[in-house]
């Protein structure tokens, strides 16, 4: 049977044909489902002015330092996407601004105006309020690459998946068992363009799906360290490749980085200690442990470099000037706080001021209350009305971040119990109750995500029976658990729908558990086949000497 396989390049060549079919597919699904042409309205201020931004770097001359021409973002806000009071007059109604979005061709067309109108450089720049910055960068790409059209931002998040899969596929093209793996992900990736379509999301180029996107880089520097694969120079270049997706991918939503924090535990977890230790401390044996050291661990030294390079350009690229007051990234106390006291009952009457729970009104009103206690009227974020004290958290979110971060230690320092049990055991169950609420069950897009894995793991076996050896099986017994969990971070700061990387975590150890385990029986079978019992064995072939050597 096995002098019929293909050999190792022809069965290469053909997991690539089939690797291929399956990125075809999960794009022939997002078409069908309309995401091409659709933007999202849920929230619409980040990708509008992202917008703004991508096309003010498309002028010449280009704006750079993630800001944009006040005229290019006048125009986006006066010809239907306005959304604060003085942003247009009179302001269009909540329904018309919905309309407009979902109108591709007329949104559309907005964009391309808005680009070719005249710039007033008397305008101040326009900075990205309270969100990534690096969602503007990906608009920009969409555009540079494929025009100013509304299926770019389609394309390259698609273009995105193809090159990840591709350098997937020529790190891994020697070990079919993790080209299953990345077979397994494209399958539950079909799952998941379902999931898109709730209204939390609505398209696949929505920033907070890019943590799906994300998984993809992330599962080829996991296996890298599971396997301990020896650094090369065709393998470091193929690591950073991914490592740049995935940086990329953070500074588009923060979310992401629990991914590459993930890795780096699981990478000293992992680590061949005891080879590590020569039990000697002299020099030489020192440095021959640490080279060991890199040798096992180098996949978490270049998460390092890029996480260290990603913020080395924030802090160069941002607009000094403009950003001065402004977060140079998503506004992160706010939520802590109030996810910490939205889940917290006993929290909830102490500092909820009557709000509703989880809103940007309670997070307003907690830091307004806070300044007016601490007499912080210098802040500029701060103005007087009536003669009370009022904030304008658009002045400059970076300063309303800190004032949360002071409310936050405040609050611990003076309810310590009660902000450890929000923690673990509040946040959790808001999360879980949530995750009940949430519709993620797409009855056929599940089936066919089942057959995919079924199709993808016989399509691998067939080609070239990949056993599934017991270390290995070990290793994904723990890790693979410990992935699901360190998705679920996010429920630590504030629970959140906005889960789509853990429930494709959970899918894909679904799928992976139907795969494997089948390889893992398919195996066993096989074996016992192949020594029966009417075969002697090793001992009994060997001849029994009773006299004893001279």
């Amino acid at each position: 049977m096995r002098s019929f396989r293909p050999s190792p390049r022809v069965a290469a060549l053909l997991l690539l044909v089939g690797v291929g079919v399956l990125i075809v597919v999960n794009m022939l699904h997002s078409y069908s489902l309309g995401q091409y042409r659709t933007m999202y309205d849920n929230p619409i201020y980040r990708w509008r002015v992202s917008v703004a931004v991508a096309l003010s770097q498309l002028r010449d001359p280009p704006l750079p330092g993630y800001v944009a021409y006040g005229s290019i973002n006048n125009y986006l806000n006066r010809h239907g996407l306005a959304l604060l009071r003085g942003e247009a007059a009179p302001l269009p109604y909540p329904d018309a601004v919905k309309r407009l979005i979902y109108d591709s061709g007329r949104l559309e067309a907005l964009f391309q105006k808005a680009f070719t109108v005249t710039i007033d450089h008397k305008l101040p720049p326009v900075p990205i309020v309270g969100n990534e910055k690096g969602e503007a960068a990906y608009y920009y790409l969409a555009f540079r690459l494929f025009g100013i059209h509304i299926t770019s931002f389609w394309w390259l998040y698609f273009t995105f998946l193809t090159v990840s899969s591709l350098i997937f596929f020529l790190t891994f093209w020697r070990a079919p068992k993790c080209i299953l793996f990345l077979m397994i992900y494209l399958s539950a990736h079909f799952y998941m363009l379902d999931l898109v379509t709730v209204k939390y999301f609505q398209t696949v180029h929505n920033s907070r799906f890019f943590t799906v996107l994300a998984l993809l880089p992330s599962l080829h520097l996991l296996l890298l360290v599971l396997r301990r694969e020896r650094p090369t120079w065709i393998g470091l270049t193929l690591a950073a490749g991914q490592i740049l997706l995935l940086f990329f991918l953070i500074f588009c939503r923060t979310q992401v980085a629990w991914q590459p924090a993930g890795i780096m535990l699981i990478a000293a977890l992992w680590l061949p200690y005891r080879s590590l230790w020569s039990g000697s401390w002299h020099a030489r044996s020192l440095a021959l442990g640490a080279r060991r050291a890199v040798a096992a661990g180098w996949p978490a030294i270049l998460i390092i470099a890029g996480g260290l390079g990603l913020l080395v350009y924030q802090k160069t690229a941002i607009d000094r000037e403009a950003y001065a007051t402004e977060t140079a990234d998503r506004s992160f106390w706010d939520a802590v706080v109030c996810g910490t006291v939205s889940a917290s009952p006993q929290l909830l009457r102490l500092y909820g001021l009557g709000t509703d729970i989880y809103t940007d009104t309670m997070g307003y009103l907690i830091a307004r209350e806070y300044i007016r206690t601490h007499n912080l009227n210098t802040l500029p974020i701060v103005y007087i009305a009536n003669g009370e004290i009022q904030i304008d958290v658009m002045k400059g979110m970076g300063t309303y971040d800190k004032v949360m971060r002071r409310v936050f230690f405040d609050m611990a320092a003076t309810h310590p119990w009660l902000v450890v049990k929000s923690f673990i055991y509040d946040k959790p169950r808001d999360q879980i109750m949530w995750f009940s609420q949430m519709k993620i069950i797409f009855p056929v897009a599940f089936y066919w995500s089942v057959t995919l894995t079924i199709i993808s793991m016989l399509y691998v076996w067939i080609i070239s029976a990949p056993p599934l050896y017991r270390e290995e099986f070990k290793a994904a017994v723990w890790v693979m658990p410990l992935a699901a969990f360190l998705s679920s971070s996010t429920v630590f700061i504030t629970p959140t729908l906005l889960i789509a990387d853990t429930i494709m975590v959970l899918l894909m150890l679904l799928l992976a558990t139907l795969a494997f385990g089948f390889c893992w029986g398919a195996s066993l079978l096989q074996n016992r086949r192949k020594t029966p019992a009417s075969v002697p064995t090793l001992e009994s072939a060997i001849p029994l000497r009773l006299d004893r050597p001279s």
